[in-house]
């Protein structure tokens, strides 16, 4: 049961967001050494007052008990370019956030632990981590996957 459980019913994807007013795009995507998933134009929000320009990099999803096997995944990436990473957030005034996607087939969960290495990582770039949990979605939702 818990072979079924770990391949089709859980699985987590984490994000790593810039936001703020960023320059250009592509300094930043040469500085991390990664395409982005998304960006987004703070001219491109409905409402400007609360918009901000988002540069994103998602890892694909992970069928998983526990979210720190995609979190050391992400974290591997990002590792080597973290001093310059942190340059470009500083000199720009720009935010990094760390999103954990949760999608559950039902409504069980993996292990959600952080470990000590990633706050430690995090804390490097005065990040905020959020958690977005979906859960009882329907085994039918992950069958591409």
């Amino acid at each position: 049961m818990e072979h079924y459980f770990a391949e089709y019913l859980i699985r987590v994807s984490v994000h790593f967001m810039v936001s703020g007013n960023i320059p250009t795009f592509d300094e930043l995507t040469d500085i991390v050494g990664l395409f982005p998933t998304t960006t987004k134009n703070k001219e491109d929000f409905a409402h400007r007052e609360y918009a901000t320009d988002i540069w994103e990099y998602e890892t694909d999803y992970m069928k998983t008990l526990k979210i720190d096997e995609p979190i050391v995944e992400l974290q591997s990436i990002i590792y080597p370019q973290k001093n310059a990473i942190k340059a470009y957030c500083d000199r720009t005034n720009t935010k990094i956030s760390f999103h954990i996607v949760v999608q559950s087939a039902d409504n069980n969960l993996p292990e959600m632990t952080l470990s000590k290495e990633f706050i430690q990582f995090a804390a490097l770039f005065d990040a905020d981590i959020d958690f977005d949990i979906y859960c009882d979605l329907g085994s039918e939702r992950f069958d591409d996957t």
